[in-house]
């Protein structure tokens, strides 16, 4: 017999019928699936027992379309699940990163035996019903009583009628109460905002009916926000009216007080902050630390808020827990104290309060899950390699975090099963910040979709222009470098599924593929010579930054060996035969400033934990320190000969913390420096010229044009300079249904 994707079979007690598009339980109903549904079991059943892949699935059912296919095929598996259940067992098995298979084998039925399948359901469906009316038929021919036979059928039929009325009746109601009662089959997405400028930060008051937010419109400082969602034709409600910014509001147990996170934008002062929603009145219940992102949360009987922040006795980011029951209480420092390789950044609570979900950050492009056990006080991983959390949220069940995850420039939901580990993608694209609202599956989340691209100001024109695209598509952009020498670009595209180097012209056109690593790269730094390119990738077994070369010439990719772990950004020294980069070394434990050659061998150049640095045409080194700013380093003596060693001491603060928008985003031109400034309302790309001292503002844009780390480059020959930056568009807040997430009730 010939199988093919419409031969029908039986698994356990159930066949399978592909080109009725239904499912038959043995003595028992017809359930009709979509032909999508059907044609996934079919494929898995063609290959059972081997596992097979959602490419596969997508690529042979939804022709490879990936966007449909995600989420059509999370959809198609659930439906599947809720048909396919035989005394609990599972039918269909899901391998972690792996895909799916059957867990029972599929039996194949010929024409033959499918014809007697369906005559036996038929048989017995038709039966039961008219075999007492035919035996009561042959009686009353048998009893030659022709006119009492008629007025007893008339009245069998009347009776019949009437029953399958009041059957029809009965399925309908239950029909259109378990339809309209039933969790959601597929994801359901509302807007609660519809706002010019960003919405983002959610979170609802306890009893659902309010939604508090930070807002930040053009040309004005962000302020917290109140929305009645019982009213939603209300203009919002402001909370806050200062020039603070106001983020990552909760509620306090009753709905009467909201706690936030307050910083100046000269970050020289951060505050955990309580709000009293009837007075207005605020009240500084603790201090943060200002150059992070701050994060905030409150446990669920209301009584300790978690928060990240820093205390005279501890430099590393962590986190602390305050008591709201004890006035004037101490933060509680929970995260490591001294000498930590690692930041811990934000904090849930479980429903019930013991365990404590945390976000760690040990690279400066890898952040993961953890798991905090109040009562023992151990920690646990949940996650390895993911690159950005942008908000996590317990889901109420307690066995579920829900959590926002940037992959390949990408955000997106994601739920992991604290026992087993296993993660699930929402397939929500911009999901961000989740917060369940109470007593619920329903999540609210902002909707951050932001693409990058690569433009170019030109510093020549005498009239003031606005950067002009250079690369510029659906597709994500950023990290380039330009070399003068080859008049090329390279820069980190997702284009292929994966962040990758790519190579183009200086235009933009003739755009390559140079990696196809399918890892987290980062960061290409030209040669001076434009032979070379040197990159990070973060190693997923170490969860490291890990420095790869490529050689233009021969498209031929090293990674460079060396005892040294966890490498920053890196860049050329000036004979292009080493790199100057920030790494830890795991003898001293200790981050230092090095020279490395590129077969690994390196000599501290400066003892500082510099975050970047290049060394400039006039044998200078200029690095940034994080909180301190930009520094020059003359690295010749007063003889005019390279130094055997260089002192901090010696070296000279250019721009201070307070003016850079990061450590990052700044470039040296001869006697000029660019670099990126935040301020409240707005950023500015600016000029410093060393000779006079003086300063020029170049590019005055809306705040988060630009990333705040993103690289500066220079074009000589065009007199451009070369960044990538953000498409302006609007964040709004939304809420979400999905069937992942009602199933976990």
């Amino acid at each position: 017999m010939t199988i093919t994707s419409s031969t029908s079979f039986k698994i356990g007690c159930y066949t399978v019928i592909p080109e009725d598009h239904s499912v038959q339980i043995e003595h028992g109903d017809i359930e009709l699936l979509q032909p999508k549904f059907i044609e996934v079991l079919a494929y898995l059943a063609q290959n059972y027992p081997n596992l097979v892949s959602r490419d596969e699935l997508i690529e042979n059912i939804w022709g490879g379309n990936s966007y449909v296919g995600e989420k059509a095929l999370t959809n198609a598996i659930w439906h599947i699940r809720q048909k396919l259940h035989q005394n609990g067992d599972e039918f269909i098995q899901t391998v972690r990163k792996g895909g799916y298979r059957l867990v029972h084998q599929p039996h194949y039925l010929s024409k033959e035996q499918l014809v007697g399948v369906k005559s036996s359901q038929l048989s017995e469906q038709l039966t039961e019903p008219f075999s007492e009316s035919r035996s009561e038929q042959a009686e009353s021919e048998g009893a030659n009583h022709h006119h009492a036979s008629i007025d007893h059928g008339v009245k069998q039929l009347g009776w019949r009628l009437t029953t399958l009325a009041l059957v029809i009746v009965i399925a309908l109601s239950w029909s259109y109460t378990y339809w309209h009662s039933r969790p959601s089959a597929v994801p359901q997405i509302t807007a609660l905002t519809s706002l010019p400028g960003r919405a983002i930060y959610p979170a609802t008051s306890p009893d659902g009916r309010y939604l508090v937010y930070y807002w930040k419109q053009a040309n004005r400082a962000p302020d917290l926000y109140l929305k009645d969602l019982s009213q939603p034709s209300l203009a919002p409600e402001q909370l806050t009216f200062d020039t603070d910014r106001e983020s990552k509001p909760v509620w306090g147990k009753l709905g009467k007080v909201i706690y936030f996170v307050q910083k100046s934008w000269q970050k020289d002062r951060c505050h955990i902050v309580k709000l009293d929603l009837q007075t207005k009145g605020q009240t500084k219940l603790a201090s943060c630390k200002p150059q992070v992102n701050g994060a905030l949360s409150i446990s669920n009987n209301g009584q300790l808020l978690a928060f990240n922040g820093i205390d005279p006795d501890n430099a590393d980011v962590g986190i602390y827990l305050l008591d709201l029951t004890t006035e004037n209480a101490r933060p509680e420092r929970i995260s490591c104290r001294t000498d930590c390789e690692y930041s811990d950044r934000d904090a849930v609570f479980s429903p019930d309060d013991r365990l404590l979900a945390f976000t760690r950050r040990a690279q400066p492009y890898e952040e993961d899950i953890f798991l905090f056990d109040r009562i023992n006080k151990q920690a646990e991983r949940l996650t390895t390699g993911q690159t950005d959390i942008h908000g996590m949220a317990w889901h109420p069940s307690g066995q579920h975090i829900v959590y926002s995850a940037e992959i390949a420039n990408q955000r997106d939901g994601y739920a992991i099963d604290i026992k087993t580990k296993e993660v699930s993608k929402l397939n929500v694209p911009g999901f961000s910040f989740p917060s369940f609202i109470s007593n619920s599956s329903r999540v609210v989340y902002h909707d951050w979709q932001l693409n990058s691209f690569i433009g170019s100001l030109s510093l020549a024109e005498q009239v003031l222009s606005v950067p002009f695209p250079i690369l510029q598509s659906r597709f994500n952009y950023k990290d380039v470098d330009f070399s003068e020498q080859r008049q090329q670009i390279t820069y980190v595209s997702n284009e292929s599924g994966h962040n990758e180097i790519w190579l183009a012209e200086g235009d933009g056109t003739n755009r390559k593929q140079l990696t196809n690593l399918a890892k987290n790269v980062s960061v290409p730094r030209w040669s001076h010579q434009g032979d070379k390119i040197a990159f990070l990738v973060r190693d997923k077994a170490s969860a490291r930054n890990a420095i790869y070369v490529i050689d233009i010439k021969t498209k031929q990719v090293n990674r460079i060996s060396s005892r040294l772990t966890s490498f920053g950004t890196p860049s050329w020294m000036l004979d292009d035969r080493s790199l100057l980069v920030e790494a830890f070394d795991e003898a001293s434990e200790q981050a230092k400033l090095y020279q490395m050659t590129l077969d690994g061998q390196a000599k501290v150049l400066i003892e500082v934990e510099a975050s970047y640095a290049v060394q400039s045409l006039a044998d200078d080194i200029w690095y940034s320190v994080d909180d301190q700013g930009l520094y020059r380093l003359s690295i010749k003596d007063s003889a005019n000969q390279i130094a055997s060693s260089l002192e901090t001491e010696q070296a000279e603060l250019m721009i201070s913390a307070e003016q850079l928008a990061s450590d990052y985003s700044w470039l040296v031109n001869g006697d000029s420096i660019y670099y990126l400034q935040n301020f409240a309302n707005h950023q500015e790309v600016v000029l410093l010229d060393l000779i006079s001292n003086r300063k020029q503002t170049l590019l005055k844009m809306p705040l988060r044009t630009v990333n705040r780390n993103t690289p500066l480059s220079i074009n000589q020959r065009q007199k451009q300079l070369i960044f990538s930056q953000s498409q302006s568009i609007n964040v709004d807040i939304k809420m979400l249904e999905h069937p992942l997430l009602n199933q976990y009730e």
